[in-house]
């Protein structure tokens, strides 16, 4: 019973925290709802694909905030604020900043700040094992 109304708290503090963000600063997920899940050709059409803007990953009593753009200051300041707003508090101590860049981009260490507090930053993951959309088979790199 904890858990769930935990989860409904944090919910309705992101609801607050990204009600003013621009939709250019989300990330979109697009999905299909018939056919396998990683049939790549079939998220490349147009048609019978949906979009989903989505501002932050919820887990079981974690959140992870995404953006593809440099407005993840901008979202941090805003759950800070939702935060102190529901009496609630960011232990800056656990909270950990992570920017992956796309392929063939330089890395470029990220600063969020929230109040003074520098947050910790944490290297990009590497890619170790093959995606969906990977020229290579499985079956090819488990030799």
């Amino acid at each position: 019973m904890a858990q769930t109304l935990f989860t409904v708290f944090l919910s309705m503090m992101l609801k607050q925290a990204t009600e003013d963000i621009d939709d250019k600063d989300a990330i979109y997920i697009r999905y299909h709802l018939d056919g396998s899940l990683f049939n790549l050709r079939r998220l490349q059409a147009h048609t019978k694909t949906l979009e989903q803007m989505i501002h932050n990953l919820l887990f079981v009593d974690d959140d992870a905030l995404v953006s593809h753009t440099r407005a993840m200051q901008c979202l941090t300041s805003y759950l800070a604020e939702a935060a102190q707003h529901f009496g609630s508090e960011i232990s800056l101590r656990k909270t950990e900043v992570l920017h992956q860049p796309a392929p063939q981009q330089k890395y470029h260490p990220p600063h969020i700040i929230i109040g003074e507090t520098k947050l910790k930053r944490v290297a990009p993951w590497r890619k170790r094992y093959p995606t969906p959309g990977d020229e290579r088979s499985v079956h090819s790199s488990a030799r």
